[in-house]
């Protein structure tokens, strides 16, 4: 389960329902309140996207590792309220803009992002714009 206030992930045994807890943050993280909208896995790892927090965090499922990652795009400024989920599309994870002026792509495997922000004619994205979204194996939704 990714914290919203909570202090650590926790991890359900869907076997045995024994719960484990994982907080060993990044060097310099400070989680905050409100710090993630949710969790998007690649296969191996979860990315906790940032609602408050001011970077993505990549807990590996195997070891608990997490590896914090804030290089933002050029264009970009981290605010809050920023993203309400993601979602992966088997090579990136797209980040939902909630505040965001940015839809963000995040490179699973090197970790580059990449914003997004021509939004269509007449759209006035605004705030509070979008609260998830879904990948139908060719687009995000």
């Amino acid at each position: 389960m990714i914290p919203h206030f909570a202090d650590r992930v926790i991890k359900i045994n869907t076997s045995t329902g024994e719960m484990t807890g994982y907080n060993s943050w990044p060097s310099g993280f400070a989680k905050g309140t409100h710090a993630f909208s949710g969790g998007v896995f690649d296969g191996t790892n979860v990315w906790m996207i940032p609602y408050n927090a001011d970077r993505v965090i990549k807990i590996d499922t195997s070891t608990g590792a997490m590896t914090g990652y804030n290089s933002w795009p050029a264009g970009f400024s981290k605010a809050g309220e920023d993203f309400s989920g993601g979602v992966f599309d088997g090579t990136n994870i797209w980040m939902i803009p909630h505040w965001a002026s940015h839809v963000i792509k995040i490179n699973t495997s090197t970790g580059a992002m990449t914003g997004y922000k021509s939004w269509p004619d007449g759209f006035k994205k605004g705030t509070n714009a979008f609260s998830g979204g879904g990948f139908d194996g060719t687009n995000v939704w």
